[in-house]
């Protein structure tokens, strides 16, 4: 029995590494937010068999592709989806925070050749991220590790989107004993390390939220910065 909810998304040539590196991608987002205004038992309802039902799903797909369902909007039409025009800018390496004729015509490229899922295995009721609402626990950490086990082969470098991804990490792993290794960044801000899950070593890089409302060009281009070292130290895992 699957112990996630979301199906991964993963791109046709992730196989093949980003930006012809050989490094094999995945970006975590943080959760899915309800779009209705639906109430908790009718969240839980939705979630009860996201592999067989319909309910709040996007063009009556199953709710279990909304990870699928997200891109390919984007892909399509990327006006709406701020988050994606930037994560891809900044795989990009450019400091262009908006829709821009690089990112239109790039982003197939770039999204065929990572992978990607939300964090969470819920929906949270408002695009509202706050700690107070965010899952730290054990069980939702175990539920993400379900996820991550049908992305083969395993990725080499994830980009965690935010802090409280990043704390997710972080504190599961010291629970675990298995305490990511510090590379970059100041004592209990550290933005780089290094892990070892599922037996395969890996480089985690904490990126600064696109999606927050007061991301800028100079936020913007720390996480371009953040993505070249990632990129850098990712070359040995691989």
């Amino acid at each position: 029995m699957k112990k996630y909810l979301f199906n991964p998304y993963r791109g046709i040539y992730y196989e093949d590494g980003i930006n012809r590196t050989g490094i094999k991608v995945l970006v975590v987002g943080v959760s899915h937010y309800c779009k209705g205004g639906c109430n908790e038992s009718d969240r839980d309802l939705c979630l009860k068999n996201p592999f067989e039902k319909k309910i709040c799903s996007v063009d009556d797909s199953f709710l279990c592709d909304y990870n699928m369902d997200n891109i390919y909007y984007y892909l399509k039409d990327s006006s709406d989806y701020k988050t994606y025009i930037r994560l891809s800018s900044i795989f990009l390496q450019e400091q262009c925070i908006g829709k821009n004729e690089n990112e239109e015509s790039q982003k197939d490229y770039i999204w065929s050749h990572i992978a990607y899922t939300n964090y969470l295995q819920k929906i949270l009721p408002t695009t509202n991220s706050t700690s107070k609402n965010y899952d730290f626990s054990n069980y939702s950490f175990d539920m993400f590790i379900s996820a991550l086990k049908v992305i083969q082969p395993l990725p080499d470098l994830l980009f965690l989107i935010g802090n409280n991804v990043r704390g997710a990490f972080t504190e599961n792993m010291a629970n675990l004993n298995k305490h990511l290794q510090p590379i970059s960044g100041v004592r209990n801000k550290e933005w780089l390390f290094r892990g070892r899950i599922l037996d395969k070593d890996m480089i985690f890089c904490v990126l600064k939220h696109p999606g927050w409302k007061h991301y800028s060009k100079d936020i913007q281009n720390e996480n371009i910065e953040r993505f070249k070292e990632a990129l850098k130290n990712a070359k040995e895992v691989i």
